[in-house]
Protein backbone atom coordinates (compact mmCIF):
# COMPACT_ATOMS: atom_id res chain seq x y z
CA UNK A 1 0.00 0.00 0.00
CA UNK A 2 2.76 2.47 0.89
CA UNK A 3 4.55 1.66 -2.39
CA UNK A 4 1.34 2.49 -4.24
CA UNK A 5 0.92 5.82 -2.48
CA UNK A 6 4.54 6.63 -3.25
CA UNK A 7 3.94 6.32 -7.01
CA UNK A 8 1.19 8.94 -7.17
CA UNK A 9 1.05 12.66 -6.58
CA UNK A 10 0.86 13.97 -3.01
CA UNK A 11 -2.59 15.46 -3.72
CA UNK A 12 -4.06 12.20 -5.03
CA UNK A 13 -2.39 10.27 -2.21
CA UNK A 14 -3.90 12.66 0.32
CA UNK A 15 -7.30 12.25 -1.29
CA UNK A 16 -7.13 8.46 -1.25
CA UNK A 17 -6.02 8.26 2.37
CA UNK A 18 -8.34 10.97 3.64
CA UNK A 19 -11.34 9.94 1.58
CA UNK A 20 -10.93 6.29 2.56
CA UNK A 21 -11.01 7.25 6.23
CA UNK A 22 -13.97 9.56 5.72
CA UNK A 23 -15.77 6.99 3.57
CA UNK A 24 -15.48 4.25 6.19
CA UNK A 25 -16.51 6.51 9.09
CA UNK A 26 -19.40 8.07 7.20
CA UNK A 27 -20.54 4.63 6.05
CA UNK A 28 -20.66 3.62 9.71
CA UNK A 29 -22.49 6.88 10.44
CA UNK A 30 -25.00 6.19 7.66
CA UNK A 31 -25.75 2.75 9.14
CA UNK A 32 -26.17 4.31 12.59
CA UNK A 33 -28.51 7.02 11.30
CA UNK A 34 -30.54 4.46 9.34
CA UNK A 35 -30.81 2.29 12.45
CA UNK A 36 -31.86 5.22 14.66
CA UNK A 37 -34.48 6.37 12.13
CA UNK A 38 -35.80 2.81 11.84
CA UNK A 39 -36.06 2.53 15.64
CA UNK A 40 -37.85 5.87 15.86
CA UNK A 41 -40.25 5.18 12.99
CA UNK A 42 -41.19 1.71 14.24
CA UNK A 43 -41.65 3.06 17.76
CA UNK A 44 -43.67 6.15 16.90
CA UNK A 45 -45.70 4.89 13.95
CA UNK A 46 -46.55 6.96 10.89
CA UNK A 47 -48.50 9.73 12.64
CA UNK A 48 -46.07 10.53 15.44
CA UNK A 49 -43.15 10.04 13.03
CA UNK A 50 -44.62 12.85 10.95
CA UNK A 51 -44.71 15.13 14.00
CA UNK A 52 -41.16 14.18 14.96
CA UNK A 53 -39.55 14.54 11.52
CA UNK A 54 -41.36 17.80 10.73
CA UNK A 55 -40.11 19.19 14.06
CA UNK A 56 -36.57 18.03 13.24
CA UNK A 57 -36.76 19.67 9.81
CA UNK A 58 -37.86 23.06 11.16
CA UNK A 59 -35.21 22.94 13.90
CA UNK A 60 -32.52 22.02 11.35
CA UNK A 61 -33.32 25.17 9.38
CA UNK A 62 -32.79 27.31 12.50
CA UNK A 63 -29.49 25.50 13.23
CA UNK A 64 -28.25 26.24 9.72
CA UNK A 65 -29.13 29.92 10.11
CA UNK A 66 -27.20 30.04 13.42
CA UNK A 67 -23.97 29.07 11.68
CA UNK A 68 -24.07 32.21 9.45
CA UNK A 69 -21.90 30.51 6.79
CA UNK A 70 -19.01 30.25 9.25
CA UNK A 71 -18.88 26.46 8.94
CA UNK A 72 -17.71 26.82 5.33
CA UNK A 73 -15.44 29.84 5.71
CA UNK A 74 -13.71 28.33 8.75
CA UNK A 75 -12.55 25.43 6.55
CA UNK A 76 -11.01 27.78 4.02
CA UNK A 77 -9.21 30.02 6.51
CA UNK A 78 -7.98 27.32 8.87
CA UNK A 79 -6.73 25.25 5.91
CA UNK A 80 -4.85 28.25 4.53
CA UNK A 81 -3.38 29.49 7.83
CA UNK A 82 -2.49 26.14 9.40
CA UNK A 83 -0.66 25.03 6.24
CA UNK A 84 1.62 28.06 6.54
CA UNK A 85 2.06 27.87 10.32
CA UNK A 86 0.04 31.01 11.09
CA UNK A 87 -1.43 29.63 14.31
CA UNK A 88 -2.34 33.04 15.77
CA UNK A 89 -4.70 33.52 12.82
CA UNK A 90 -6.05 29.96 13.21
CA UNK A 91 -6.84 30.70 16.85
CA UNK A 92 -8.43 34.02 15.96
CA UNK A 93 -10.67 32.51 13.25
CA UNK A 94 -11.79 29.70 15.55
CA UNK A 95 -12.46 32.02 18.50
CA UNK A 96 -14.38 34.60 16.46
CA UNK A 97 -16.47 31.94 14.76
CA UNK A 98 -17.26 30.35 18.12
CA UNK A 99 -18.36 33.65 19.71
CA UNK A 100 -20.49 34.73 16.73
CA UNK A 101 -22.19 31.34 16.60
CA UNK A 102 -23.00 31.36 20.33
CA UNK A 103 -24.42 34.90 20.22
CA UNK A 104 -26.47 34.21 17.10
CA UNK A 105 -27.77 30.87 18.38
CA UNK A 106 -28.94 32.36 21.70
CA UNK A 107 -30.81 35.21 19.98
CA UNK A 108 -32.36 33.03 17.28
CA UNK A 109 -33.34 30.31 19.77
CA UNK A 110 -35.21 32.85 21.88
CA UNK A 111 -36.96 34.34 18.84
CA UNK A 112 -37.86 30.90 17.47
CA UNK A 113 -39.22 29.80 20.86
CA UNK A 114 -41.68 32.70 20.77
CA UNK A 115 -42.72 32.01 17.15
CA UNK A 116 -43.32 28.27 17.55
CA UNK A 117 -47.04 28.57 18.46
CA UNK A 118 -47.67 30.72 15.39
CA UNK A 119 -46.00 28.27 12.99
CA UNK A 120 -47.54 25.22 14.66
CA UNK A 121 -51.13 26.50 14.78
CA UNK A 122 -51.48 29.11 12.04
CA UNK A 123 -49.11 27.81 9.36
CA UNK A 124 -49.18 24.02 9.76
CA UNK A 125 -52.49 23.67 11.63
CA UNK A 126 -50.74 21.17 13.89
CA UNK A 127 -50.78 22.29 17.55
CA UNK A 128 -49.12 18.97 18.44
CA UNK A 129 -45.88 20.44 17.06
CA UNK A 130 -45.55 22.98 19.88
CA UNK A 131 -44.16 20.69 22.59
CA UNK A 132 -41.52 18.83 20.51
CA UNK A 133 -40.41 22.05 18.80
CA UNK A 134 -39.91 23.78 22.14
CA UNK A 135 -37.98 20.79 23.45
CA UNK A 136 -35.74 20.91 20.38
CA UNK A 137 -34.84 24.57 20.98
CA UNK A 138 -32.49 23.26 23.68
CA UNK A 139 -30.14 21.65 21.16
CA UNK A 140 -29.96 24.45 18.60
CA UNK A 141 -26.82 25.96 20.18
CA UNK A 142 -24.84 22.73 20.76
CA UNK A 143 -25.77 21.43 17.30
CA UNK A 144 -24.40 24.58 15.68
CA UNK A 145 -21.21 24.41 17.77
CA UNK A 146 -20.49 20.73 17.11
CA UNK A 147 -20.71 21.32 13.34
CA UNK A 148 -18.45 24.37 13.62
CA UNK A 149 -15.76 22.43 15.53
CA UNK A 150 -16.03 19.51 13.13
CA UNK A 151 -15.49 21.85 10.17
CA UNK A 152 -12.48 23.36 11.94
CA UNK A 153 -11.01 19.85 12.04
CA UNK A 154 -11.71 19.57 8.33
CA UNK A 155 -9.62 22.70 7.80
CA UNK A 156 -6.78 20.90 9.60
CA UNK A 157 -7.43 17.89 7.31
CA UNK A 158 -8.25 15.72 10.34
CA UNK A 159 -11.07 14.05 8.47
CA UNK A 160 -11.54 11.19 10.91
CA UNK A 161 -12.46 13.58 13.70
CA UNK A 162 -14.77 15.55 11.43
CA UNK A 163 -16.67 12.41 10.46
CA UNK A 164 -16.75 11.14 14.05
CA UNK A 165 -18.28 14.36 15.36
CA UNK A 166 -20.71 14.97 12.51
CA UNK A 167 -21.84 11.46 11.70
CA UNK A 168 -21.07 8.98 14.45
CA UNK A 169 -21.03 10.30 18.00
CA UNK A 170 -24.63 11.53 18.41
CA UNK A 171 -26.47 8.71 16.57
CA UNK A 172 -24.25 6.18 18.37
CA UNK A 173 -25.10 7.80 21.71
CA UNK A 174 -28.84 7.79 20.91
CA UNK A 175 -28.76 4.18 19.69
CA UNK A 176 -27.00 3.06 22.88
CA UNK A 177 -29.55 5.09 24.84
CA UNK A 178 -32.37 3.23 23.11
CA UNK A 179 -30.79 -0.09 23.97
CA UNK A 180 -30.28 0.86 27.63
CA UNK A 181 -33.56 2.65 28.32
CA UNK A 182 -35.80 0.88 25.85
CA UNK A 183 -37.59 2.29 22.83
CA UNK A 184 -40.40 4.61 23.80
CA UNK A 185 -43.33 5.84 21.75
CA UNK A 186 -42.92 9.18 23.56
CA UNK A 187 -41.38 11.85 21.32
CA UNK A 188 -40.06 13.73 24.36
CA UNK A 189 -38.03 10.68 25.43
CA UNK A 190 -36.32 10.54 22.02
CA UNK A 191 -35.59 14.27 22.04
CA UNK A 192 -34.10 14.07 25.54
CA UNK A 193 -31.64 11.40 24.37
CA UNK A 194 -30.62 13.62 21.46
CA UNK A 195 -30.19 16.63 23.74
CA UNK A 196 -27.92 14.71 26.13
CA UNK A 197 -25.98 13.23 23.20
CA UNK A 198 -25.41 16.58 21.52
CA UNK A 199 -24.26 18.34 24.69
CA UNK A 200 -21.87 15.47 25.39
CA UNK A 201 -20.71 15.77 21.79
CA UNK A 202 -19.75 19.43 22.28
CA UNK A 203 -17.60 18.58 25.31
CA UNK A 204 -15.93 15.75 23.38
CA UNK A 205 -15.38 18.06 20.39
CA UNK A 206 -13.72 20.74 22.54
CA UNK A 207 -11.49 18.15 24.19
CA UNK A 208 -10.42 16.78 20.80
CA UNK A 209 -9.78 20.31 19.47
CA UNK A 210 -7.50 21.21 22.37
CA UNK A 211 -5.68 17.91 21.97
CA UNK A 212 -5.20 18.41 18.21
CA UNK A 213 -3.97 22.02 18.38
CA UNK A 214 -1.19 22.32 20.98
CA UNK A 215 0.25 25.16 18.87
CA UNK A 216 -2.62 27.43 19.95
CA UNK A 217 -1.68 27.36 23.64
CA UNK A 218 1.39 29.54 23.19
CA UNK A 219 -0.04 32.16 20.80
CA UNK A 220 -2.43 35.06 21.12
CA UNK A 221 -5.42 35.29 18.81
CA UNK A 222 -5.05 37.39 15.69
CA UNK A 223 -8.46 38.41 14.39
CA UNK A 224 -9.69 38.96 10.83
CA UNK A 225 -13.25 40.00 11.70
CA UNK A 226 -14.11 41.96 8.55
CA UNK A 227 -12.54 39.39 6.23
CA UNK A 228 -14.30 36.54 8.04
CA UNK A 229 -17.68 38.26 7.91
CA UNK A 230 -17.23 39.31 4.27
CA UNK A 231 -16.41 35.73 3.28
CA UNK A 232 -19.15 34.18 5.41
CA UNK A 233 -22.06 36.32 4.21
CA UNK A 234 -22.33 34.86 0.68
CA UNK A 235 -21.68 31.39 2.15
CA UNK A 236 -24.47 32.07 4.65
CA UNK A 237 -26.92 32.76 1.84
CA UNK A 238 -25.69 29.62 0.08
CA UNK A 239 -26.40 27.60 3.24
CA UNK A 240 -29.88 29.07 3.60
CA UNK A 241 -30.77 28.36 -0.02
CA UNK A 242 -29.33 24.87 0.26
CA UNK A 243 -31.29 23.95 3.38
CA UNK A 244 -34.50 25.43 1.95
CA UNK A 245 -34.02 23.48 -1.26
CA UNK A 246 -33.46 20.36 0.79
CA UNK A 247 -36.49 20.71 3.06
CA UNK A 248 -39.11 22.82 1.21
CA UNK A 249 -40.94 19.65 0.13
CA UNK A 250 -41.26 18.49 3.75
CA UNK A 251 -42.55 21.91 4.82
CA UNK A 252 -45.16 22.00 2.05
CA UNK A 253 -46.15 18.40 2.85
CA UNK A 254 -46.67 19.54 6.45
CA UNK A 255 -48.93 22.39 5.31
CA UNK A 256 -51.16 20.33 3.01
CA UNK A 257 -51.16 16.83 4.50
CA UNK A 258 -51.55 14.99 7.78
CA UNK A 259 -48.76 13.68 9.97
CA UNK A 260 -48.87 10.18 8.45
CA UNK A 261 -48.02 11.37 4.94
CA UNK A 262 -45.31 13.65 6.30
CA UNK A 263 -43.81 10.72 8.22
CA UNK A 264 -43.81 8.38 5.21
CA UNK A 265 -42.24 10.98 2.92
CA UNK A 266 -39.56 11.89 5.45
CA UNK A 267 -38.54 8.27 5.92
CA UNK A 268 -38.23 7.88 2.12
CA UNK A 269 -36.29 11.15 1.81
CA UNK A 270 -33.89 10.41 4.66
CA UNK A 271 -33.30 6.89 3.36
CA UNK A 272 -32.51 8.16 -0.15
CA UNK A 273 -30.22 10.74 1.42
CA UNK A 274 -27.95 7.88 2.54
CA UNK A 275 -26.60 7.84 -1.02
CA UNK A 276 -25.03 11.23 -0.43
CA UNK A 277 -22.60 9.88 2.18
CA UNK A 278 -20.19 9.05 -0.65
CA UNK A 279 -19.98 12.62 -1.94
CA UNK A 280 -19.98 14.03 1.59
CA UNK A 281 -17.09 11.73 2.49
CA UNK A 282 -15.02 12.88 -0.46
CA UNK A 283 -16.00 16.52 0.00
CA UNK A 284 -14.66 16.31 3.56
CA UNK A 285 -11.08 16.10 2.28
CA UNK A 286 -11.78 17.80 -1.07
CA UNK A 287 -12.54 21.26 0.34
CA UNK A 288 -9.12 22.16 1.82
CA UNK A 289 -7.18 20.44 -0.97
CA UNK A 290 -9.23 22.10 -3.74
CA UNK A 291 -8.66 25.44 -2.02
CA UNK A 292 -4.91 24.77 -1.88
CA UNK A 293 -4.60 23.69 -5.51
CA UNK A 294 -6.65 26.63 -6.75
CA UNK A 295 -4.74 29.28 -4.82
CA UNK A 296 -1.43 27.72 -5.93
CA UNK A 297 -2.63 27.97 -9.57
CA UNK A 298 -2.27 24.20 -10.05
CA UNK A 299 -5.28 24.02 -12.37
CA UNK A 300 -4.26 20.83 -14.19
CA UNK A 301 -4.00 18.95 -10.89
CA UNK A 302 -7.31 20.45 -9.79
CA UNK A 303 -9.00 19.21 -12.96
CA UNK A 304 -7.46 15.73 -12.80
CA UNK A 305 -8.30 15.29 -9.14
CA UNK A 306 -11.90 16.50 -9.53
CA UNK A 307 -12.55 14.23 -12.52
CA UNK A 308 -11.05 11.16 -10.87
CA UNK A 309 -13.10 11.75 -7.75
CA UNK A 310 -16.27 12.13 -9.79
CA UNK A 311 -15.58 8.80 -11.49
CA UNK A 312 -14.94 7.07 -8.16
CA UNK A 313 -18.13 8.47 -6.63
CA UNK A 314 -20.23 7.46 -9.62
CA UNK A 315 -18.97 3.87 -9.49
CA UNK A 316 -19.24 3.54 -5.70
CA UNK A 317 -22.87 4.64 -5.56
CA UNK A 318 -24.14 2.64 -8.56
CA UNK A 319 -24.67 -0.62 -6.59
CA UNK A 320 -26.52 1.30 -3.88
CA UNK A 321 -28.76 2.90 -6.52
CA UNK A 322 -29.61 -0.49 -8.04
CA UNK A 323 -30.31 -2.06 -4.64
CA UNK A 324 -32.57 0.78 -3.54
CA UNK A 325 -34.57 0.65 -6.76
CA UNK A 326 -35.01 -3.12 -6.75
CA UNK A 327 -35.75 -3.47 -3.03
CA UNK A 328 -37.48 -0.12 -2.38
CA UNK A 329 -40.58 -1.76 -0.90
CA UNK A 330 -38.57 -4.04 1.39
CA UNK A 331 -36.38 -1.16 2.58
CA UNK A 332 -39.35 1.05 3.44
CA UNK A 333 -41.07 -1.83 5.25
CA UNK A 334 -38.14 -1.98 7.68
CA UNK A 335 -39.60 1.18 9.24
CA UNK A 336 -43.02 -0.42 9.60
CA UNK A 337 -45.63 -1.93 7.29
CA UNK A 338 -47.41 1.41 6.71
CA UNK A 339 -44.22 3.01 5.41
CA UNK A 340 -44.27 0.71 2.37
CA UNK A 341 -46.50 3.30 0.71
CA UNK A 342 -43.40 5.43 0.20
CA UNK A 343 -41.52 2.97 -2.03
CA UNK A 344 -42.30 4.87 -5.26
CA UNK A 345 -41.07 8.10 -3.66
CA UNK A 346 -37.85 6.35 -2.59
CA UNK A 347 -37.15 5.20 -6.16
CA UNK A 348 -37.68 8.70 -7.55
CA UNK A 349 -35.52 10.30 -4.86
CA UNK A 350 -32.55 7.94 -5.22
CA UNK A 351 -32.39 8.79 -8.94
CA UNK A 352 -32.07 12.47 -8.01
CA UNK A 353 -29.38 11.74 -5.46
CA UNK A 354 -27.46 9.65 -7.98
CA UNK A 355 -27.37 12.60 -10.40
CA UNK A 356 -26.09 14.67 -7.46
CA UNK A 357 -23.23 12.23 -6.95
CA UNK A 358 -22.51 11.67 -10.65
CA UNK A 359 -21.95 15.38 -11.38
CA UNK A 360 -19.11 15.42 -8.85
CA UNK A 361 -18.08 17.84 -6.07
CA UNK A 362 -19.23 20.89 -8.03
CA UNK A 363 -20.47 22.91 -5.06
CA UNK A 364 -17.22 22.52 -3.16
CA UNK A 365 -15.22 23.44 -6.27
CA UNK A 366 -17.16 26.68 -6.66
CA UNK A 367 -16.92 27.61 -2.97
CA UNK A 368 -13.22 26.81 -2.60
CA UNK A 369 -12.32 28.74 -5.77
CA UNK A 370 -14.01 31.96 -4.64
CA UNK A 371 -17.12 31.49 -6.79
CA UNK A 372 -19.56 31.15 -3.89
CA UNK A 373 -21.68 34.03 -5.25
CA UNK A 374 -22.34 32.05 -8.44
CA UNK A 375 -23.32 29.07 -6.33
CA UNK A 376 -25.60 31.31 -4.28
CA UNK A 377 -27.30 32.66 -7.41
CA UNK A 378 -27.82 29.11 -8.65
CA UNK A 379 -29.35 28.07 -5.33
CA UNK A 380 -31.63 31.12 -5.24
CA UNK A 381 -33.00 30.22 -8.68
CA UNK A 382 -33.35 26.55 -7.80
CA UNK A 383 -35.05 27.37 -4.50
CA UNK A 384 -37.64 29.46 -6.34
CA UNK A 385 -38.15 26.55 -8.76
CA UNK A 386 -38.52 24.18 -5.80
CA UNK A 387 -41.14 26.39 -4.14
CA UNK A 388 -43.15 26.72 -7.35
CA UNK A 389 -43.05 22.99 -8.10
CA UNK A 390 -43.87 22.13 -4.47
CA UNK A 391 -47.07 24.19 -4.48
CA UNK A 392 -48.05 22.78 -7.89
CA UNK A 393 -47.19 19.08 -7.52
CA UNK A 394 -47.50 18.31 -3.80
CA UNK A 395 -51.16 19.34 -3.29
CA UNK A 396 -52.12 17.22 -6.32
CA UNK A 397 -49.81 14.20 -6.07
CA UNK A 398 -48.84 14.10 -2.40
CA UNK A 399 -45.77 12.02 -1.50
CA UNK A 400 -44.93 11.23 -5.12
CA UNK A 401 -45.28 14.91 -6.03
CA UNK A 402 -42.86 15.83 -3.25
CA UNK A 403 -40.35 13.25 -4.49
CA UNK A 404 -40.63 14.49 -8.08
CA UNK A 405 -40.14 18.07 -6.91
CA UNK A 406 -37.01 17.22 -4.92
CA UNK A 407 -35.54 15.15 -7.76
CA UNK A 408 -36.11 17.80 -10.43
CA UNK A 409 -34.59 20.41 -8.13
CA UNK A 410 -31.48 18.30 -7.45
CA UNK A 411 -30.94 17.53 -11.14
CA UNK A 412 -31.31 21.18 -12.20
CA UNK A 413 -29.14 22.48 -9.35
CA UNK A 414 -26.19 20.16 -9.96
CA UNK A 415 -26.37 20.40 -13.75
CA UNK A 416 -26.14 24.19 -13.52
CA UNK A 417 -23.31 23.98 -10.95
CA UNK A 418 -21.39 21.59 -13.20
CA UNK A 419 -21.80 24.04 -16.10
CA UNK A 420 -20.57 26.90 -13.88
CA UNK A 421 -17.45 24.90 -13.04
CA UNK A 422 -16.84 24.42 -16.76
CA UNK A 423 -17.02 28.14 -17.54
CA UNK A 424 -15.19 29.42 -14.45
CA UNK A 425 -12.53 26.71 -13.99
CA UNK A 426 -12.39 25.59 -17.64
CA UNK A 427 -13.12 21.89 -17.18
CA UNK A 428 -16.00 19.46 -16.79
CA UNK A 429 -16.09 17.38 -13.64
CA UNK A 430 -17.43 14.49 -15.74
CA UNK A 431 -14.50 13.25 -17.82
CA UNK A 432 -16.72 11.97 -20.66
CA UNK A 433 -18.17 15.47 -21.18
CA UNK A 434 -14.63 16.89 -21.25
CA UNK A 435 -13.51 14.31 -23.84
CA UNK A 436 -16.55 14.91 -26.05
CA UNK A 437 -16.08 18.71 -25.93
CA UNK A 438 -12.39 18.45 -26.82
CA UNK A 439 -13.15 16.17 -29.79
CA UNK A 440 -15.82 18.53 -31.03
Amino acid sequence: MDEYFGRISPQISEFIRGSLTAFILRAVGAVLVFSVNAYIARSLGVNNSGVYFLSVTLTAIIIHICRFGLDNSIVRFIAAYSSTGKWALVKGVFTESFIITIAGAVILSAAWYMLIPYFSIDVFKKPELIIPLRFMVIFILPSALIVLIAEAFRGLKKIGRTAFLQNIFVPMFVLVGFLLTGISDNISHIIKLYVIGIYCGVFVAMFLWRQATPELKSVSSEYITLKLVKTSLPLFSVNIMYILTLWISTIVMGIYYGNAQVGIYNVAFRTANLMSFVIVSINAIAAPVFAGLYHQNKFDQLKTTAQKLTGVMTVLTLPLLVLMIIFAGNIMSIFGSQFGAGSSALIILVIGYYVNVATGPVGILLMMSGNEKLLRNNLVSVTLLNIILSFILIPKYGIVGAAITSTITMVVQHTISMTMVRFKLKFWTVRLADIVENKI
